[in-house]
């Protein structure tokens, strides 16, 4: 007691006041305690404040840091994005001469065909031959006039070789819509080839007009009809297609065989299927 009072500057009591002794042991005690505890609060003050401080610059870094960050992408974004121009710009660019080129390419290669056919036409027929496809149908017969070959010579070579391997035989006239008549080989299970042209061949010298013919599809074939009515509109440059429909021949016999065709019953469909094709017994290729 005598040295915790001098070490918190209490008088001592005297012997007859024990009562005060023990009143003042257990002050001194609560006041050890205060200072114990305030020490205790000062040095987490102090921690705090060290914390504080680190956690304040390391703030300040990172804010410093995300700006720098911020700046270097903005910086990046503008390069990436002149970057980006110039790609497109050089891409315009090069489409533009490669198309104009590959262009270039492929109406050479068209030429090459286009000469390639009349040189085996002639060879074949003769020249100034009128090449004619007569054929043999269930509805009786059809003859086909080929468009010349100084106006159509590819077509016309790859239809007339179609013929000449009898891929007809055995095909049909399956379609009877109100402005076409088409023919194909979809109800011929052993046809199970689908030629179909390199490019599509056209001119406007030889038109689709009522009773020429046309492939159908792009690329056209092998499906063809029979123009029932003016199709210079729908078949033609900006018809129904992104490229004309080739125009290779016209019906010169066989007229009453058309009428007898566009009788045929058709299913109430868009496609205006018949409801019994008819066959295509035999196509064969004679020349005038």
């Amino acid at each position: 007691y005598a040295a915790l009072a001098a070490q918190w500057g209490v008088p001592a009591a005297g012997g007859e006041a024990g009562s005060a002794v023990a009143q003042n042991v257990s002050l001194l005690n609560s006041l050890h305690e205060c200072r114990a505890e305030s020490e205790a609060l000062r040095l987490e003050s102090q921690d705090l404040r060290k914390r504080t401080l680190e956690q304040s610059h390391t703030h300040g870094e990172a804010i410093r840091s995300v700006t720098d960050l911020q700046t270097r992408l903005q910086r990046n974004e503008r390069e990436c994005e002149d970057k980006i121009r110039l790609v497109k710009k050089r891409a315009r660019m090069g489409q533009a001469s490669d198309g104009s080129n590959l262009e270039k390419k492929m109406q050479i290669v068209r030429d090459e065909l286009q000469r390639i056919s009349r040189t085996e036409l002639r060879r074949r027929y003769g020249e100034n031959k009128t090449i004619i496809i007569d054929m043999n149908t269930s509805k009786g017969p059809l003859s086909i006039q080929m468009a010349p070959d100084t106006l159509m010579p590819y077509v016309t070579f790859w239809f007339v070789n179609l013929v000449e391997r009898g891929f007809w035989d055995g095909c049909s006239f399956s379609r009877g819509a109100s402005h076409v008549l088409q023919a194909n080989c979809m109800h011929n299970p052993l046809k199970t080839e689908h030629p179909s042209i390199a490019f599509q061949e056209y001119t406007p010298k030889y038109p689709h007009k009522v009773l020429t013919v046309g492939l159908a599809g792009f690329p056209g074939g092998p499906d063809w009809y029979i123009n029932l009515v003016d199709n210079v509109r729908n078949h033609g440059p900006g018809g129904q297609g992104p490229e004309a429909n080739s125009c290779f021949g016209k019906v010169i016999a066989g007229f009453e065989t058309v009428e007898a065709m566009k009788k045929v019953p058709t299913e109430p469909t868009g496609w205006q299927a018949m409801k019994e094709p008819v066959t295509i017994h035999t196509a064969k290729v004679r020349t005038e």
